[in-house]
């Protein structure tokens, strides 16, 4: 787990659900709402498009954390 963890505040576990990290556990709370927001979001879009949702490209993926490590300490 802990290598999966790695550097993030989040973990997928196959079989076991999310594990979350935080300064406190207030915020690592919150860091289990947005993965359980995220998830929901994922769900109703391949549900939408019709199956799996194609990979976001490099770009985004890196816009994308750069936006988390900003707001992260929020």
């Amino acid at each position: 787990v802990v290598a999966a963890l790695g550097h993030r505040s989040a973990v997928l576990l196959a079989s076991h659900g999310v594990l979350t990290t935080g300064k406190d556990l207030k915020k690592a709370f919150k860091n289990a709402e947005l993965v359980e927001h995220v998830a929901q979001v994922v769900l109703a879009a391949a549900q939408i498009h019709g199956g799996p949702l194609p990979l976001l490209p490099d770009d985004v993926l890196e816009a994308e954390r750069q936006m988390y490590e900003i707001v992260k300490g929020m």
